[in-house]
């Protein structure tokens, strides 16, 4: 990135979020979608497709990235389920599980991103 677009950059950061480097936002909706997609590309990995593993990993890292900031207890349930799929991929979790583990604990309320942007 150039200078210049590094300075709008910040600049638009500061604009938007009042400082440089905001957080993140985070989103329990985001957190199921990225499960979800894991869980088929983790199926796929088994079925041919075996570098659907590393897709995978990356969704289970993005909804532990989501979920920290709202139930940091989660996130780690999460990454330890990661780090068992990067020890062994066949050794599959059960991201449904945690799946549901995030719904009763949100207890059937939305919590989207709030910014409008997740998609959800």
């Amino acid at each position: 990135m150039n200078t210049e677009a590094m300075a709008n950059r910040i600049a638009a950061d500061i604009a938007r979020y009042g400082s440089v480097n905001a957080p993140r936002p985070h989103c329990v909706d985001c957190t199921r979608k990225h499960l979800g997609q894991a869980i088929v590309l983790l199926q796929e990995s088994l079925h041919g497709y075996p570098l659907h593993v590393w897709l995978a990993i990356g969704h289970m890292a993005e909804a532990e990235a989501e979920i920290e900031g709202i139930y940091p207890d989660l996130a780690k349930v999460i990454r330890g389920a990661r780090k068992q799929v990067e020890v062994d991929v066949k050794n599959i979790p059960n991201l449904l599980e945690i799946i549901h583990l995030v719904t009763q604990r949100e207890d059937g309320n939305a919590s989207g991103c709030g910014l409008g942007t997740c998609g959800v």
